[in-house]
């Protein structure tokens, strides 16, 4: 898939996000033996960003700060959630389904994801060369 192509079914398309998969669902053969190895585990953090800034019983805020080639490792994605990245930049996500995306990220941009019954395992890594940050909401 090449930017600004269909989106992937999870995610809707934003005015400014560019996208490319660059792996499709179910290769693994271009895996690295760490990030198999970290799929092995039955238990994932459910936490979807570094930090917890806000929770009452409907939604969760985080937020999710990684310094270049930094990454957040596997963990469990449950609920639908919206996002925002004011800091622009560039991601690579990892989906235990053997999916991998590549998104571009513009200042201020916005979207969101519905898991709905399709609960997700998937890493993220900051690719850019500069700090990237993004707020999720995780509605409960």
């Amino acid at each position: 898939m090449l930017f600004g192509g269909t989106s992937p079914s999870l995610w809707e398309k934003t005015k400014f996000m560019k996208y490319a998969e660059l792996n499709p669902k179910g290769d693994f053969t271009n895996w690295d033996e760490e990030k198999l190895n970290e799929l092995e585990r039955t238990e994932f953090p459910e936490e979807l960003g570094n930090r917890l800034l806000f929770e009452n019983d409907r939604v969760r805020l985080w937020e999710l700060r990684l310094a270049p080639q930094d990454r957040l490792p596997f963990r469990r994605f449950r609920n639908d959630y919206s996002w925002s990245c004011p800091s622009g930049g560039m991601l690579v996500e990892r989906n235990c389904n053997g999916t991998i995306l590549f998104s571009h990220f513009e200042k201020e941009d916005k979207g969101h994801v519905d898991v709905k019954e399709r609960i997700q395992i998937k890493d993220m890594q900051n690719i850019g060369f500069e700090s990237l940050r993004m707020h999720i909401m995780e509605y409960l």
